[in-house]
């Protein structure tokens, strides 16, 4: 274990006066808050050796003043030593970065105002594939315990890999060799969620453990390293859904403006538990100094089992449509409540028939929600890497393979009121003389309250066996598999002093090849259209036996939430009834979404490092070029079956230069110059999604479109960026930064009327008859050229990115006595965007900005750590943003402004003790409880409410 030794006239105090200090708020910008041991060095009785928390900031501030591009860094002394549950908690902490939150668990990183599709991961320096169907890292598949730290580039150099317009994330394992004499570690915590005993079957408890080995054999030749990390954990919240609205229809509130409808929401508790298995191996050969050789072998496997039950309203929009009922609506409104000239609340009240019967249509319907999700994501890792050195040239080869599969099946069902089983007229889509009749006595009346919870009345019993059946059931399974191989080769020649000191130079062959496969199987209908049902349901009598009472609790109860019917088993009561389910391709959704992708990249580059000066002003840094070819095509299942054309795709090159220039204006201070051209890959599953095209005779010109494009080129930014960093001697930074990113082309869901059929290679998915007419239109009076009009993803316009960050960190080590434990850290970021586009779910067309931007983003920590306490108080604070969520389709609501509050303190007994070794520990997360919050347009159109629950941990570790 690495120590730093400072000297010091002072001696520790008395340690019986450590327990009353050692409730003193904490918390570090760059990592864990471990132990300050006290103990005097060899030779030195009055020396402090300092570890934890300082040795951390010491190990990032000089990652950060040693570094030749500008960057942040996280770093631990110790495996299982970081205190946040995820890595992206600990990083989401440093400037300029956020995070945003899946189930209350950070899970996605957004850099600098740029989302995580922009943002590119590495393991010790190798590309990372996801199991989400997209090139976003999931990071709550890296255990926090099996990592050693994280390198954040912000600008990037040429021997970097591209793909991080945002940032490039280089997460890293422990190197064996690094490390001196054998190291044992254990660590077990469990865990506390307080909202999990509102929720019926839902666990309050789990727990986290984790154990890892070094050691070093053959005189210090041969290192290894092995982890393994078990998660299990409760994942509970209870939650308010909002559906987007329809386009302005009716004036609700006689001001003469036409009023937009939502249609509908939804409010569900939801339970279930994570489990996720991780391991790692790190083996390190050093015989000599000129040969090394590195193999890492990393294995995560995170599972998922959760269940979402409540209520669901649809149908809220049609009290636009007209019906024959006495009000000439299918559903009728009273009260209605108008904010912005969007209708957020009011008694519905259905006036139209059920679908089954004569004169009956769509109108407001409540059905009861049963939905259970099962996702189990593995992802596989291994590298190799060996490195040559002879006199001034390096050469190193270094090979990685990486393999994720993600499995989600999600079952859904729907409980509907019901006024008869067979009083409906016959089925059309299957052989039966008589459907069900849903009832149509139903009415909810409910008030929005913008970011805070509405209050709802439902006027019928939601728990009424004698009128309830579960009446639809449906699993929508997929499967996706990325797999990743790749080699490269890279060289160092160490120049003998002048402008220069090096050249670096390499190549690198990726191969990727990705792949999504659904099916489906749907049976009944939840909306009571019987009668179209894909496969006939007779609808299921609930019973005690079968089913369950289940209440809101605390302010949703307050709020006028009611109680429903919890299904027990949804799928087995159905195959009692039609037998063993088999999920098929016979919808043609599941056709379009079922396409295979790859990728074949070819890069090189070049790159000098600087080592000189201007006058008595040092100057280092690095200039270079990557220059990237790129053969991507897609097979999509559909795409072949109508066109016999399945596989389709472009090629491109795209050059890559780079400068990264650091002047030491004194010792301490610094100021950083880089200037650079970056590239980030589209999502998988844009690339792969169905997509068609056809000839239009009427407007002579080629239309298509569809839920991907295989001839998407990469999102391009040129960027600038500059830092200047005053540093505290070790322990502590001043940091201020700016930067500019002027985007080329933004991705963009959208319909373009200037789309290149030709260039995007889309002209083969031309059928027969189209193609025949399209040549035809070319000899005539006004031929038709590869420019049409195409709906779905594009390459849009681009526009910048810009903004400032301003970070501080110190350690008041010149403090006397125990006052010398404390320290602070602050950040701040601004980030402002001049790009933009238009999404409609708010009603009407609205002006967006991009995705995942904050303008303000603000961390700050406390921390005291002192003779063995140590403790620290964190809060992240980010403002609005634009992030997506599944309502009835999908959505891009703002998510609102969140702060979020953690705590921890521990205790590592001293080297005297008997129970050298351990260190004990208590963490809470999200103390404040901080829902996430979405709205549409504007605060008073409620998106989505989920509350998540505060997670205490109390745990042990201990190191040998």
């Amino acid at each position: 274990m690495a120590k730093f030794q400072f000297n010091s006239a002072r001696q520790l105090a008395h340690s019986a006066s450590r327990f009353a200090l050692g409730t003193a708020m904490v918390a570090t910008l760059v990592s864990p808050a471990v132990a300050q041991d006290a103990a005097p060095a060899e030779g030195e009785e009055d020396a402090i050796v300092v570890t934890g928390v300082r040795a951390s900031i010491e190990s990032a501030i000089s990652a950060k003043r040693r570094a030749d591009t500008i960057i942040e860094s996280v770093s631990t002394e110790d495996l299982a030593a970081l205190p946040d549950t995820s890595i992206a908690d600990a990083i989401s902490r440093l400037p300029g970065i956020a995070s945003q939150r899946t189930d209350g668990q950070s899970s996605a990183i957004n850099i600098r105002g740029l989302s995580q599709n922009l943002t590119f991961s590495t393991l010790n320096g190798r590309e990372q594939v996801s199991p989400n169907g997209n090139r976003s890292v999931e990071f709550d598949q890296y255990p926090s315990e099996l990592l050693a730290g994280a390198d954040i580039y912000k600008t990037p150099k040429a021997s970097l890999i591209e793909g991080g317009i945002g940032g490039t994330i280089e997460l890293k394992t422990v190197r064996p060799l690094d490390k001196s004499g054998p190291q044992f570690f254990v660590n077990i915590r469990g865990q506390y969620n307080d909202r999990a005993n509102e929720i019926l079957d839902a666990s309050e408890f789990g727990y986290r453990l984790s154990a890892s080995y070094i050691d070093q054999f053959a005189d210090g030749t041969i290192g290894i390293a092995l982890g393994y990390s078990r998660l299990d954990q409760a994942d509970v919240s209870t939650r308010f859904v909002g559906f987007d609205y329809q386009g302005p229809n009716r004036d609700f509130n006689a001001d003469g403006v036409a009023d937009v409808v939502s249609f509908g929401f939804e409010t569900e508790q939801q339970g279930g538990t994570n489990v996720r298995d991780g391991a790692f191996g790190s083996l390190q050969w050093k015989p000599s100094d000129n040969f090394e050789w590195t193999t890492d072998i990393f294995y995560s496997r995170f599972k998922t089992e959760s269940f979402g039950r409540g209520l669901r309203v649809i149908g809220t929009q049609s009290v636009n449509d007209g019906a024959s009922t006495p009000s000439g609506r299918a559903t009728e409104l009273t009260n209605p409540t108008v904010i912005g000239n969007a209708l957020i609340g009011g008694t519905f009240r259905r006036q139209v028939g059920a679908p089954t019967v004569a004169g009956g249509g769509f109108g407001l319907t409540i059905q009861g929600i049963n939905d259970n999700q099962n996702d189990d994501n593995k992802l596989f890792t291994l590298g190799s890497n060996a490195k040559f050195t002879k006199d001034r040239l390096t050469f190193a080869a270094d090979f990685t393979y990486s393999k994720a599969t993600s499995d989600f099946a999600n079952e859904v069902s729907a409980v509907l009121p019901l006024s008869s089983l067979n009083g409906g007229g016959p089925a059309i889509t299957f052989v039966s003389p008589t459907t069900p009749v849903l009832d149509t006595n139903q009415s909810v009346t409910y008030l929005l309250r913008g970011v805070g919870l509405p209050t709802v009345d439902f006027d019928q019993d939601q728990t009424d066996r004698s009128k309830l059946f579960l009446s639809r059931f449906g699993v929508f399974p997929f499967r996706n598999t990325d797999r990743l191989l790749a080699f490269a080769g890279n060289g160092k020649y160490e120049f003998d002093g002048g402008f220069l000191s090096s050249f670096e130079f390499g190549t690198r062959v990726s191969l990727r090849d990705a792949s999504q496969f659904r099916v489906s199987a749907d049976f009944g209908n939840d909306a009571g259209f019987f009668q179209f049902a894909n496969t006939r349901l007779d609808p299921i009598a609930l019973t005690p036996e079968n089913s369950t009472i289940q209440c809101f609790k605390g302010a949703f109860a307050a709020a006028g939430f009611p109680c429903f019917l919890a299904v027990k088993d949804p799928k087995a009561l159905v195959e009692n009834q039609v037998g063993a389910i088999v999920a098929d391709q016979d919808e043609q959704f599941t056709r379009n979404d079922t396409f295979t992708i790859s990728e074949d990249v070819f890069a090189g580059y070049g790159q000098f490092n600087i080592d000189t000066s201007l006058g008595n002003l040092p100057v280092t840094g690095n200039l270079g070029l990557r220059v990237v070819h790129t053969d991507q095509s897609s097979t999509n299942v559909e795409v072949g079956r109508v066109t016999g054309v399945p596989t389709i795709g472009i090629s491109f090159t795209e050059f890559l230069p780079s400068m990264n220039l650091n002047f030491s204006l004194s010792d301490n201070d610094s100021l950083r110059f880089a200037a650079s051209r970056a590239m980030s890959r589209p999502p998988i599953s844009q690339l792969g999604s169905g997509v068609g095209v056809s000839f239009n005779v009427g407007e002579n010109r080629l239309t298509g479109g569809g839920g991907g494009n295989p001839g998407l080129l990469p999102f391009i930014a040129n960027q600038l960026d500059v830092s200047y960093e005053h540093y505290f001697n070790r322990n502590g930074i001043i940091n201020v930064a700016a930067f500019y990113k002027d985007l080329e082309t933004f991705i963009v869901n959208s319909t373009d009327d200037n789309f290149d059929f030709g260039a995007a290679g889309l002209l083969p998915l031309l059928n027969t008859v189209d193609s025949i007419l399209f040549e035809a239109a070319k000899g005539g009076p006004n031929p038709p050229t590869n420019i049409g009009r195409f709906g779905g993803p594009v390459n849009g316009k681009g526009g910048s990115v810009f903004g400032f960050e301003a970070a501080f960190t110190y350690t008041f080590d010149f403090l006397p006595g125990a006052l010398r434990g404390l320290g602070a850290s602050a950040n701040y970021s601004y980030t402002e965007s001049k790009i933009s586009f238009e999404a409609g779910n708010s009603g009407t067309n609205l002006t967006l900005p991009l995705p995942g931007l904050s303008k303000h983003v603000a961390n700050g920590s406390i921390f005291w750590d002192y003779d063995g306490f140590s403790t620290r108080m964190s809060a992240r604070y980010r403002s609005k943003f634009i992030s997506a969520q599944t309502g009835i389709n999908q959505q891009l609501p703002f998510t609102n402004s969140e702060f979020v509050v953690d705590y921890q303190a521990s205790y590592k007994f001293p080297e005297t003790s008997a129970l050298n070794g351990l260190s004990i520990l208590l963490q809470a997360n999200n103390l404040t409880d901080e829902p996430v919050r979405t709205f549409f347009g504007s605060p008073a159109q409620t998106g989505t409410l989920q509350f998540f629950g505060r997670e205490f941990f109390l745990g042990a570790s201990y190191k040998f």
